[in-house]
């Protein structure tokens, strides 16, 4: 029984479940080589910082505990960031919590099965920044069989810390939201106040990680000094020294098992504990009758803004525009100069790369790249209403609009606040914006219709661990690359202004076929499911 639960929960957060085998095997390849690129891309970025980090903090003898102490907390960090949200909702909010408990299923045997899954979760955060760091010290120095024996132990025992730190966490937030009527405001403030930090760090990441390699001393101390776990266990690594390791053992085992213990004794209540609130308190009002196709529309909006997840996800790159855009505003001249002094770029040029890269970053919004998976199994609901497929499917279009839209206009305003930019780029500061993010709403929805995933456990997994949201947030990536370089190579070849024409006609046409697609292919497919 307890391998079945732990298959079931592997298989319910990274496959589903489609009619057609052959296309299971599809979609699975298409994943799997989606975390292949993922692993890779982050594996080198880490083997780089740590060339850096080895050429400091290294002299290939005993004493680079400093190295391998650093690296461990850096694994610790990155797997908590990895891993905290999912523990909560693997563990407190799975849809299928009340279920499993009804049924003649121990309540350990349930939970243990969850804790391994979350435990393999953060293992791989943590082998991705902990694996790099030894093999650039291995290739540049030589790690006995002592120390390989102790980096092993190590890996193992780092992401135990993560999951304490991770199920303390989770334990306080469904405690505290249990009691609290606007639950969706609350998640959405502290993700934030997790991701805020998290991309600061990785977009000067390049500066933290020379700082570091140039204060070794400093350092050291200061994970001697707060951090001596870590220490320990750098110095296990370096030195094989047993007394350091069993040191870290014990702090990482003993909280581990008191995290565990309280919350194996509280799993069921709060796992079971009545969430419902009245939000609202009922007021006659005239009653409004909407289109149906803006009647799935304004549904889902109120599911997105009802959901922490959903809303984190999705409106990620909204924000991201915004601050990209006022950022923009701010360092113009400086950014301008630096394009000028290295390509010979006229400023209204310059102003033009920032109106694409600002509008490239909207496409990684996901608002309707899920929006068939959240149906789950009540898409028949969906289906069996007097609601036609084309009518459903623009529906969740217009959601997107209605979401998105509003800043992709604002981030054009702001652009416009740049002194001296060209009447040219003050109209495609708005224009481009709106049709990219136009093009993101049929791209979402058209890989969702062709990846759906609707035997999710909970609503997480629909929205970050479907093979459409995978497309998507590369696809988003690749794509701010892509316009972002094109741009930038174009600039002997074309004029600014057609340049900026050529984008808003290829992403429109774009739509248009994908609008062409929803009223044939696209509703066949819808019927489909």
């Amino acid at each position: 029984m307890f391998k079945t639960l732990v298959l079931t929960r592997f298989s319910s957060m990274f496959f589903r479940k489609p009619k057609d085998g052959k296309k299971q095997k599809g979609n699975t390849n298409i994943y799997f080589g989606l975390i292949i690129f993922l692993i890779l891309d982050f594996g080198f970025l880490f083997f780089s910082n740590y060339i850096v980090i080895s050429d400091q903090f290294c002299n290939g003898t005993t004493g680079d505990g400093t190295y391998f102490a650093l690296a461990a907390f850096l694994s610790m960090m990155l797997a908590f960031i990895g891993s905290v949200m999912t523990t909560q909702q693997q563990i407190y909010e799975a849809k299928d919590n009340e279920l499993l408990l009804s049924m003649p299923i121990k309540p350990s045997m349930i939970l243990s099965a969850r804790i391994v899954v979350l435990y393999v979760w953060a293992f791989a955060f943590s082998a991705i920044n902990f694996v790099p760091a030894l093999i650039v010290y291995a290739g540049k120095y030589a790690l006995s069989a002592s120390g390989w024996i102790m980096s092993v132990l190590c890996l193992i025992l780092v992401p135990l810390i993560s999951m304490t730190v991770s199920f303390i966490i989770a334990w306080l937030i469904q405690l505290i939201t249990s009691r609290l009527k606007n639950k969706t405001l609350f998640n959405i403030v502290l993700t934030f106040a997790l991701m805020v930090p998290y991309m600061a760090f990785c977009m000067k990441m390049y500066n933290i990680v020379s700082f570091v390699a140039q204060r070794k001393d400093d350092v050291e101390s200061v994970l001697k000094k707060y951090l001596y776990p870590f220490y320990a266990c750098g110095m296990a690594v370096s030195d094989f020294n047993i007394v350091n390791f069993l040191i870290f053992l014990a702090v990482t085992i003993i909280p581990f098992a008191i995290a565990m213990t309280v919350i194996s004794k509280t799993f069921i209540k709060i796992a079971t504990r009545k969430k419902g609130f009245v939000k609202t308190k009922y007021v006659e009002k005239r009653l409004k009758v909407r289109s149906a196709r803006m009647a799935v529309a304004m549904k889902e909006v109120r599911h997105f803004t009802s959901n922490s997840t959903y809303a984190v996800n999705g409106g990620m790159g909204l924000i991201m525009q915004v601050a990209a855009a006022i950022y923009a505003v701010v360092k113009f001249n400086t950014l301008a100069e630096a394009l000028n002094s290295m390509l010979g770029m006229s400023a209204d040029y310059a102003a033009a790369v920032v109106i694409v890269g600002i509008a490239s970053i909207g496409t990684i919004v996901e608002v309707t790249v899920c929006a068939i998976s959240l149906e789950g199994k009540n898409l028949w609901i969906l289906k069996s209403s007097p609601l036609s497929a084309i009518d459903v499917l623009k529906g969740k279009l217009y959601a997107h609009y209605i979401i998105a839209l509003p800043f992709a206009i604002v981030s054009g305003i702001i652009i416009n606040f740049i002194p001296g930019i060209s009447l040219v780029n003050r109209f495609f500061a708005i224009v481009v914006p709106v049709v990219l993010q136009i093009f993101v709403a049929y791209f979402g929805l058209a890989c969702n219709l062709c990846f759906p995933k609707l035997d999710w456990q909970n609503e997480a997994q629909a929205i970050k661990q479907s093979t459409a949201a995978f497309i998507a947030v590369f696809g988003g990536m690749g794509m701010v690359i892509l316009l972002v370089g094109i741009s930038i190579a174009l600039y002997l070849v074309l004029p600014y202004s057609i340049l900026l024409i050529i984008i808003t006609a290829i992403f429109g046409f774009g739509s248009f076929l994908y609008e062409l697609y929803l009223h044939g292919k696209g509703s066949k497919r819808y019927l489909e499911l």
